[in-house]
């Protein structure tokens, strides 16, 4: 019987510091409710945890920190205890954008500025970083895409006010069409990806469509 050594039994080499870390803001209320304190010192405390972790990333290197803060399910909790979130985090920007430009961290923020552009059957989803598939049904057709695409251009391209600053942003696009460009969710993937870093090597800020070439004969 032949050996062979299988690729899951055995740990893959990776960095010492991962590039990027993506943490899920939860637990707030249940830290306070556990200490018999109401729910805003809970959100009051995850503040100071989300000032600590940017600290230690930028001590240990991380080049990317995605902290998921505030989500549309939120928009359910008490009218409250909402509006108190919106203001803690609005202070919080008042006081820590300059701190963190002073250090050399670029915030981004993230949120329903892509949703904003579609209709309610497209779907939004996060693949990593700061890459996002978005899936069009019922917009075959290259030209139904490219007008939708260029609302999301748009909608990047305009700048954000932020604790009295205006952040400004770029983004690039690749599109695949079914079933021209491929039959499968994996090959459509792959050959938007391809029209993304064609898009980002023109210089960003537009759309790239993918383009099946034929090798030609000798």
């Amino acid at each position: 019987m032949a050996l062979f050594k299988s690729s899951t039994r055995t740990i893959p080499d990776a960095a010492t510091v991962p590039r990027h870390i993506a943490i899920i803001m939860d637990g707030n209320g249940r830290w306070a409710k556990q200490r018999f304190m109401p729910r805003v010192m809970g959100h009051q405390r995850g503040v100071e945890t989300v000032r600590e972790m940017v600290k230690a990333c930028r001590q240990m290197g991380v080049e990317y920190l995605t902290l998921f803060a505030f989500s549309s399910e939120n928009w359910r909790r008490p009218a409250d205890e909402v509006s108190f979130l919106m203001q803690l985090f609005m202070k919080m920007l008042e006081r820590e954008v300059s701190k963190l430009h002073q250090n050399n961290i670029r915030l981004k923020v993230i949120g329903d500025r892509l949703q904003s552009q579609l209709r309610s059957s497209d779907t939004v989803a996060r693949l990593g970083g700061d890459e996002f598939l978005i899936l069009l049904p019922e917009a075959g057709l290259a030209r139904a895409g490219g007008k939708i695409a260029a609302k999301i251009l748009g909608e990047i391209r305009h700048p954000c006010l932020i604790a009295g600053r205006k952040l400004q942003v770029s983004t690039s696009i690749g599109m695949a069409i079914y079933p021209r460009d491929g039959r499968s969710a994996e090959t459509l993937i792959k050959k938007a990806d391809q029209a993304m870093y064609a898009a980002k090597a023109r210089g960003g800020d537009t759309c790239c469509r993918c383009c099946n070439q034929k090798r030609k004969k000798p």
